[in-house]
Protein backbone atom coordinates (compact mmCIF):
# COMPACT_ATOMS: atom_id res chain seq x y z
CA UNK A 1 0.00 0.00 0.00
CA UNK A 2 1.32 3.40 -0.68
CA UNK A 3 1.43 6.55 1.66
CA UNK A 4 -0.42 9.13 0.95
CA UNK A 5 1.51 12.51 1.26
CA UNK A 6 -0.62 15.55 2.38
CA UNK A 7 0.22 18.40 0.36
CA UNK A 8 1.02 20.24 3.36
CA UNK A 9 3.67 17.79 3.92
CA UNK A 10 4.68 17.21 0.60
CA UNK A 11 5.22 21.27 -0.04
CA UNK A 12 7.49 21.20 3.26
CA UNK A 13 9.35 18.33 1.49
CA UNK A 14 10.28 20.45 -1.15
CA UNK A 15 10.95 23.25 0.37
CA UNK A 16 13.47 21.37 2.38
CA UNK A 17 14.98 19.74 -0.19
CA UNK A 18 15.58 22.81 -2.30
CA UNK A 19 17.01 24.98 0.41
CA UNK A 20 19.46 21.99 1.61
CA UNK A 21 20.46 21.84 -2.11
CA UNK A 22 20.97 25.46 -2.42
CA UNK A 23 22.93 25.56 0.58
CA UNK A 24 25.11 23.21 -0.15
CA UNK A 25 26.66 24.75 -2.92
CA UNK A 26 27.27 27.83 -0.37
CA UNK A 27 29.67 28.65 2.51
CA UNK A 28 29.99 25.38 4.57
CA UNK A 29 29.26 25.49 8.37
CA UNK A 30 33.14 24.27 8.69
CA UNK A 31 36.06 26.56 8.33
CA UNK A 32 38.11 23.71 6.43
CA UNK A 33 35.50 22.43 3.24
CA UNK A 34 36.17 19.29 1.59
CA UNK A 35 33.18 19.86 -0.84
CA UNK A 36 34.19 21.75 -3.96
CA UNK A 37 32.16 20.25 -6.95
CA UNK A 38 28.99 21.87 -6.70
CA UNK A 39 27.71 24.10 -9.11
CA UNK A 40 27.43 27.97 -7.29
CA UNK A 41 28.37 30.94 -8.98
CA UNK A 42 31.41 30.53 -8.88
CA UNK A 43 31.30 28.41 -12.05
CA UNK A 44 30.66 31.16 -14.15
CA UNK A 45 31.88 33.92 -12.19
CA UNK A 46 35.19 32.49 -11.67
CA UNK A 47 35.65 30.82 -14.97
CA UNK A 48 37.92 33.45 -16.80
CA UNK A 49 40.18 33.63 -13.92
CA UNK A 50 40.56 29.44 -14.05
CA UNK A 51 41.70 30.24 -17.90
CA UNK A 52 44.04 33.22 -17.13
CA UNK A 53 45.73 31.26 -14.30
CA UNK A 54 46.46 28.08 -16.43
CA UNK A 55 47.40 30.98 -19.55
CA UNK A 56 49.82 32.61 -16.81
CA UNK A 57 51.44 28.94 -16.32
CA UNK A 58 52.02 28.24 -20.21
CA UNK A 59 52.65 32.02 -20.35
CA UNK A 60 55.83 31.85 -18.52
CA UNK A 61 57.50 28.47 -18.82
CA UNK A 62 58.14 27.52 -22.35
CA UNK A 63 58.18 23.69 -21.64
CA UNK A 64 54.95 23.86 -20.28
CA UNK A 65 53.04 20.40 -21.85
CA UNK A 66 50.10 22.41 -22.92
CA UNK A 67 52.00 25.20 -24.88
CA UNK A 68 50.92 24.02 -28.00
CA UNK A 69 47.36 23.18 -27.30
CA UNK A 70 45.16 26.22 -27.98
CA UNK A 71 42.12 24.85 -26.13
CA UNK A 72 42.92 24.65 -22.05
CA UNK A 73 42.39 21.12 -20.57
CA UNK A 74 39.09 21.20 -19.13
CA UNK A 75 39.89 18.95 -16.76
CA UNK A 76 43.09 21.80 -15.49
CA UNK A 77 40.11 23.86 -15.54
CA UNK A 78 37.98 22.48 -13.24
CA UNK A 79 40.95 21.47 -10.86
CA UNK A 80 41.13 25.28 -10.25
CA UNK A 81 37.57 26.32 -10.15
CA UNK A 82 37.38 23.54 -7.29
CA UNK A 83 40.35 25.06 -5.53
CA UNK A 84 38.23 28.41 -5.45
CA UNK A 85 35.49 26.93 -5.03
CA UNK A 86 36.49 25.33 -1.82
CA UNK A 87 37.85 28.50 -0.72
CA UNK A 88 34.26 30.14 -1.21
CA UNK A 89 33.26 27.41 1.18
CA UNK A 90 35.02 28.96 4.03
CA UNK A 91 33.22 30.15 7.02
CA UNK A 92 35.32 32.54 7.88
CA UNK A 93 35.86 36.37 8.03
CA UNK A 94 38.65 36.14 5.28
CA UNK A 95 36.64 34.32 3.06
CA UNK A 96 33.97 37.10 2.69
CA UNK A 97 36.59 39.90 2.42
CA UNK A 98 37.83 38.18 -0.78
CA UNK A 99 34.51 37.34 -2.44
CA UNK A 100 32.06 39.77 -0.60
CA UNK A 101 33.57 42.84 0.21
CA UNK A 102 36.19 42.83 -2.38
CA UNK A 103 35.23 40.79 -5.20
CA UNK A 104 38.84 39.83 -6.76
CA UNK A 105 39.15 38.53 -9.51
CA UNK A 106 42.50 37.58 -11.34
CA UNK A 107 44.06 40.48 -13.60
CA UNK A 108 43.49 39.79 -16.95
CA UNK A 109 47.26 40.65 -18.10
CA UNK A 110 47.39 39.14 -21.23
CA UNK A 111 44.10 38.79 -23.79
CA UNK A 112 42.93 35.20 -24.59
CA UNK A 113 40.28 36.20 -27.35
CA UNK A 114 42.58 38.77 -29.96
CA UNK A 115 45.41 38.62 -31.94
CA UNK A 116 46.80 41.82 -33.63
CA UNK A 117 47.82 41.36 -37.43
CA UNK A 118 50.18 43.89 -38.87
CA UNK A 119 49.17 43.76 -42.73
CA UNK A 120 49.65 44.11 -46.31
CA UNK A 121 46.86 46.52 -47.06
CA UNK A 122 47.41 45.43 -50.85
CA UNK A 123 46.65 41.49 -50.48
CA UNK A 124 43.40 40.85 -51.41
CA UNK A 125 42.98 38.33 -48.39
CA UNK A 126 43.38 41.08 -46.02
CA UNK A 127 40.61 43.26 -47.98
CA UNK A 128 38.54 40.50 -47.82
CA UNK A 129 39.14 39.10 -44.54
CA UNK A 130 38.30 43.27 -43.32
CA UNK A 131 35.05 42.88 -45.10
CA UNK A 132 34.10 40.11 -43.30
CA UNK A 133 34.25 37.85 -46.62
CA UNK A 134 36.37 33.95 -46.69
CA UNK A 135 39.32 35.38 -48.21
CA UNK A 136 39.80 32.92 -50.52
CA UNK A 137 42.96 31.22 -48.77
CA UNK A 138 41.44 27.99 -47.56
CA UNK A 139 44.10 27.25 -44.68
CA UNK A 140 43.65 30.96 -43.52
CA UNK A 141 39.58 30.64 -43.66
CA UNK A 142 39.87 27.03 -41.89
CA UNK A 143 42.03 28.88 -39.13
CA UNK A 144 39.30 31.85 -38.88
CA UNK A 145 36.42 29.19 -38.61
CA UNK A 146 38.03 26.93 -36.37
CA UNK A 147 39.14 29.29 -33.90
CA UNK A 148 36.14 30.92 -34.08
CA UNK A 149 37.31 34.45 -35.20
CA UNK A 150 33.70 36.60 -35.89
CA UNK A 151 34.98 39.88 -35.47
CA UNK A 152 37.54 42.08 -37.46
CA UNK A 153 38.33 45.25 -36.31
CA UNK A 154 40.88 47.69 -38.33
CA UNK A 155 43.12 50.15 -36.34
CA UNK A 156 42.18 54.12 -35.89
CA UNK A 157 43.99 54.83 -38.67
CA UNK A 158 44.18 52.21 -41.18
CA UNK A 159 45.43 51.88 -44.06
CA UNK A 160 48.15 54.38 -43.26
CA UNK A 161 48.83 52.48 -39.63
CA UNK A 162 48.43 49.09 -41.03
CA UNK A 163 46.97 46.96 -38.38
CA UNK A 164 44.04 44.86 -37.34
CA UNK A 165 42.58 42.78 -34.64
CA UNK A 166 40.80 39.63 -35.15
CA UNK A 167 39.01 38.54 -32.26
CA UNK A 168 37.11 34.95 -30.89
CA UNK A 169 34.15 34.04 -29.36
CA UNK A 170 36.71 31.73 -27.38
CA UNK A 171 38.75 31.83 -25.05
CA UNK A 172 42.18 30.02 -26.37
CA UNK A 173 46.33 29.50 -25.62
CA UNK A 174 46.89 31.91 -28.57
CA UNK A 175 50.45 30.78 -28.73
CA UNK A 176 50.26 28.06 -31.56
CA UNK A 177 47.44 30.09 -33.10
CA UNK A 178 49.35 32.99 -33.68
CA UNK A 179 52.32 30.57 -34.43
CA UNK A 180 50.21 29.21 -37.77
CA UNK A 181 49.18 32.80 -38.54
CA UNK A 182 52.97 33.74 -38.98
CA UNK A 183 52.87 31.49 -41.95
CA UNK A 184 51.09 33.47 -44.39
CA UNK A 185 53.09 36.51 -45.87
CA UNK A 186 50.53 39.22 -46.13
CA UNK A 187 51.03 38.85 -42.28
CA UNK A 188 54.32 41.27 -41.90
CA UNK A 189 53.42 41.05 -37.86
CA UNK A 190 51.62 38.55 -35.58
CA UNK A 191 51.34 39.24 -31.79
CA UNK A 192 48.68 39.00 -28.57
CA UNK A 193 45.57 41.29 -28.92
CA UNK A 194 46.57 42.91 -25.62
CA UNK A 195 45.46 42.47 -21.96
CA UNK A 196 44.86 44.87 -18.84
CA UNK A 197 47.00 47.72 -18.93
CA UNK A 198 48.77 48.68 -15.46
CA UNK A 199 48.19 46.46 -12.44
CA UNK A 200 45.19 46.44 -10.12
CA UNK A 201 43.83 43.41 -7.79
CA UNK A 202 44.58 39.64 -8.60
CA UNK A 203 44.90 36.11 -7.61
CA UNK A 204 48.03 34.07 -8.60
CA UNK A 205 48.15 30.41 -8.27
CA UNK A 206 51.19 28.71 -7.05
CA UNK A 207 51.45 24.55 -7.08
CA UNK A 208 53.27 22.10 -4.97
CA UNK A 209 53.48 18.13 -4.27
CA UNK A 210 50.24 17.62 -2.54
CA UNK A 211 48.48 21.31 -2.65
CA UNK A 212 48.04 24.47 -4.49
CA UNK A 213 48.19 28.06 -2.45
CA UNK A 214 46.05 30.75 -3.72
CA UNK A 215 47.03 34.27 -3.02
CA UNK A 216 43.71 36.77 -3.29
CA UNK A 217 45.48 40.80 -3.38
CA UNK A 218 44.33 43.98 -3.76
CA UNK A 219 46.48 46.51 -4.99
CA UNK A 220 46.16 50.57 -4.56
CA UNK A 221 48.38 53.47 -5.26
CA UNK A 222 49.46 54.64 -8.90
CA UNK A 223 48.07 51.08 -10.35
CA UNK A 224 48.05 52.25 -13.92
CA UNK A 225 51.88 52.28 -13.06
CA UNK A 226 52.15 49.11 -10.93
CA UNK A 227 50.10 49.55 -7.79
CA UNK A 228 52.61 50.39 -5.18
CA UNK A 229 50.67 48.52 -1.80
CA UNK A 230 49.33 45.61 -2.14
CA UNK A 231 47.41 43.22 0.73
CA UNK A 232 47.01 39.32 0.46
CA UNK A 233 44.69 36.73 1.89
CA UNK A 234 46.47 32.98 1.24
CA UNK A 235 44.86 30.36 1.10
CA UNK A 236 45.85 26.24 0.56
CA UNK A 237 43.13 23.79 -1.04
CA UNK A 238 44.81 20.02 -0.65
CA UNK A 239 43.89 17.17 -3.09
CA UNK A 240 40.51 16.08 -1.63
CA UNK A 241 39.37 19.92 -1.87
CA UNK A 242 39.91 20.25 1.97
CA UNK A 243 40.90 24.38 2.06
CA UNK A 244 42.30 26.64 4.60
CA UNK A 245 42.85 29.94 5.36
CA UNK A 246 46.85 30.75 5.84
CA UNK A 247 47.78 34.39 6.17
CA UNK A 248 47.12 37.82 5.32
CA UNK A 249 49.65 40.71 4.72
CA UNK A 250 50.64 44.00 3.22
CA UNK A 251 53.31 44.66 0.98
Amino acid sequence: MHKYIYPSKLLLSITLFLILTTFACNKNDSPHSGECNCTSPVDTLYLSDAYQLIFKEIYTDPEHEDRDNPYFDEQKVAEILNAIQAVYNLDIPERDEVFDEHQIHAFPFMGLHSISLKTDTTAPEVQKLIAGEPTGNQELDNIIAKYKFNEVRTSLYYPEFNWITIISEESLNLFPVINELKAFPFFEYVEFGGGAIGDGNNITLERFENYMKLDFSIGWGDCPSGCIYRKHWIFSVDQKCNAAFLNSFTD
